[in-house]
């Protein structure tokens, strides 16, 4: 099953986030195989990241729970709002998601 996730960060929490990506970056690689898709938000492309957007595949809510709360931005305090829900693709841009891929 496929979940959208909103991450929204603290906005004073930009040292915060450098501070701890790699160990975030490891916890992500470990779970590879549930990440369809992942990576920071931003206002505009030369501003600081400020949130995260993940589509996942876990069997179940709880699991993809489970999952974000383990994570070590989630553990550190970064966000200030998270949402999660299940997602029904209905079109999905091949061309696109290969340009992304490089």
């Amino acid at each position: 099953m496929l979940f959208f996730v909103l991450l929204k960060d603290f906005p004073e929490h930009v040292e915060l986030r450098g501070s701890i990506r790699s160990a975030h970056q490891n916890y992500m690689a470990l779970h590879e195989e549930h990440i369809v898709l992942g990576g920071p938000t931003s206002e505009n492309h030369d501003s600081d990241p400020n949130g995260t957007v993940l589509l996942l595949d876990f069997p179940d809510h709880e699991s993809v729970i489970r999952f974000l709360d383990d994570d070590p931005y989630y553990k550190a305090g970064l966000f200030s709002d998270r949402t999660t829900t299940v997602w029904h693709p209905v079109r999905v841009s091949l061309e696109v998601l290969s340009k992304l891929a490089k």
